[in-house]
């Protein structure tokens, strides 16, 4: 990803009063953490031709929906024929956030945000993936 994609939750923001400087740190860590995961999911740095391509951005479930946005506004960039979203669960609110972003939102379940606390309240078994299983399948998929 590049370092000028970025989405803020402006509400968010302005209700805890977060510090410019504070969200300028974090901005920085985020790149770091988006170099060190690209150079160990696609050590070749090959760049996806997605231009005048369906994308389809698939994700667990979406809370803030902060990550697919940022995500969506990336893929943008690089001029793709539609994005679609497909995620199993995500408050309407959010949702209705994505629609903003992308030309297709797919969800499974939509349930009301007050009754939403998490993605993983949606799941028996809501584990982490480690980097290390995330390039085996990487892995596994280029030697196909």
């Amino acid at each position: 990803m590049d370092n000028d994609t970025v989405y803020l939750n402006e509400y968010v923001v302005e209700a805890l009063r977060v510090p410019e400087d504070y969200i300028e740190t974090e901005k920085l860590a985020q790149v770091r953490e988006i170099e060190r995961r690209t150079l160990l999911y696609r050590p070749k740095q090959e760049e996806y031709n997605i231009k005048d391509k369906t994308i389809i951005l698939v994700d667990d479930g979406a809370a803030t929906g902060a990550t697919l946005v940022v995500s969506a506004r990336w893929i943008r960039k690089r001029k793709p024929k539609k994005i679609i979203i497909a995620i199993p669960v995500a408050p309407n609110e959010t949702v209705e956030l994505l629609k903003n972003e992308v030309d297709e939102v797919v969800t499974i379940l939509i349930p009301p945000t007050s009754n939403f606390t998490s993605v993983a309240q949606f799941y028996d078994n809501f584990e982490e993936i480690t980097d290390d299983k995330v390039v085996k399948i990487m892995n596994a998929m280029y030697q196909k």
